[in-house]
């Protein structure tokens, strides 16, 4: 019995720790500027969920493909990291991939690791963690990709984006 309840007590427990610090800086898209950058398409713009509301997501609707993309503090190469982040498909099919880019020595970008790779959105605003281990090259920018570029309909939007060092549990309690 003894041996039971001591189990069920590490279980209940295992998983509450400290906040982790998030290595992105601007995780909410508060700020215009900074850390996130739209790339290259106009079909991507930073707007409030609602009037007013100072809630901001990045959204990308149509022919969009690789639509935004950051670079956090402290990265380091060969560790094992969480991304979080919070998003939802809209008006249509959406499958999200987001990948690690790095500079090679010749000046070009290189693909590094797969973060998360065709992840199928609903329209539901959702958060998804990533369990990945960083490359060995040094780190250009994480890319965020909408798989499905040719839906015209279909779209992303973004909420939040986390980056934290280690593995992360499904389910976890932050104590502040």
């Amino acid at each position: 019995m003894t041996l039971l309840f001591s189990f069920c007590f590490n279980l209940l427990f295992a998983s509450v720790s400290a906040t982790p610090e998030n290595l992105f800086d601007n995780p909410d898209f508060d700020e215009p500027k900074g850390v996130w950058r739209v790339v290259g398409q106009v079909r991507t713009v930073r707007q409030e969920t609602a009037p007013m509301s100072r809630e901001w997501i990045y959204r990308t609707t149509g022919n969009s493909y690789n639509f935004l993309s950051g670079v956090p503090r402290n990265y380091e190469q060969g560790q094992e990291y969480t991304m979080e982040v919070c998003a939802r498909g809209v008006g249509g099919d959406a499958t999200l991939s987001i990948l690690e880019l790095y500079r090679k020595a010749d000046g070009k970008i290189g693909e590094g690791v797969y973060v998360a790779q065709k992840v199928r959105l609903n329209d539901t605003f959702r958060v998804y963690r990533f369990p990945f281990v960083s490359s060995k090259h040094p780190l250009h920018s994480f890319s965020f990709y909408k798989i499905d570029p040719k839906t015209e309909d279909g779209g992303i939007d973004i909420a939040s984006v986390r980056l934290y060092k280690g593995r992360l549990f499904l389910i976890q309690i932050h104590l502040k």
